[in-house]
């Protein structure tokens, strides 16, 4: 199940994940992402996983919507991973390593809160 977060911020696409992802949950998520594409400012991500599975179906579904959006990550300036599931974290540090225009940081489940904190943290100054 995905389940779209509102941490109080329109800059931050966030949501948690706990347990298989469909089709239905995977366009729900776009659908999110695309509300926030046009603001003139970065955009921040905030993923908390507890355990992940996914249908075939939404496997191929978020190819598809991902190809036709990878545009969008010029616009992402940081994201949170809150999880304390091993193959998430490493796809997370991964990530870091391809998309280096994006700060990318993992975080113990536990440290909720601290990643909330961060990701809604005002930019800095430049």
């Amino acid at each position: 199940m995905l389940e779209i977060l509102d941490l109080g911020s329109d800059t931050v696409f966030a949501y948690r994940i706990d347990g298989r992802i469909d089709r239905d949950d995977v366009e729900r998520a776009f659908a999110a992402v695309d509300e926030k594409r046009d603001l003139p400012e970065k955009l921040r991500v905030y993923a908390e996983v507890h355990g992940m599975g996914m249908t075939l179906d939404a496997l191929w579904r978020d190819i598809e919507l991902s190809v036709r959006r990878i545009d969008l990550l010029r616009h992402v300036e940081r994201a949170a991973v809150v999880t304390d599931v091993e193959w998430i974290r490493k796809a997370a540090t991964v990530e870091r390593k391809v998309f280096r225009n994006i700060d990318i940081r993992v975080y113990d489940l536990a440290d909720q809160v601290r990643a909330q904190a961060w990701i809604l943290e005002p930019p800095a100054l430049t």
